[in-house]
């Protein structure tokens, strides 16, 4: 009965390590992710496991992919560092974190109430180009005079 139980407990123990074991898994082209060690950055050139707390840097020019338990795959981008978080970094329901492209730029912020309007940008140019033409027109319709004759027949 000893043999049963202790059987029994081992088997809940593995399996209760097993289904909290996190497993992170880092990949690239080989020699452009690097992963921090205690010696400095060192280059990796095949799929590579690795614990929470590890950083991992892209070199320009490449991607990384960092898998988590094969429930969350981050793409990480070229000159980013990643530090490899406890958990995984994934919303529920999503599979993928893109951080290979930077943020967009926010968005402008409006003008003050009551601040006048102003024309930026290629608007000003516009409006100033609109205005030579108009001005050269006009200047090329007035110069020759008065003329007698009909422009046509």
């Amino acid at each position: 009965m000893r043999l049963v139980v202790a059987t029994v407990v081992a088997l809940l123990c593995w399996l209760g390590l097993a289904a909290s074991a996190f497993a992170v898994s880092v990949n690239g082209p080989p020699g452009q992710v690097l992963v921090r060690t205690v010696e400095g950055f060192t280059p990796i050139n095949t799929l590579t496991m690795v614990k929470p707390g590890v950083q991992i840097a892209v070199l320009p020019g490449s991607l990384a992919h960092i898998s988590y338990n094969n429930q969350c795959l981050v793409v990480l981008g070229p000159g980013k560092v990643w530090a490899v978080p406890n958990k995984s970094p994934c919303a529920p329901g999503q599979w993928v974190l893109d951080l290979s492209n930077p943020p967009p730029a926010p968005p402008a912020s409006p003008p003050p109430a009551g601040a006048p309007p102003t024309a930026g940008g290629t608007t000003g140019l516009l409006i100033a180009g609109g205005v030579a033409a108009g001005a050269g027109i006009f200047l090329a319709t007035q110069a020759g005079g008065k003329s007698k004759t009909p422009a046509s027949p």
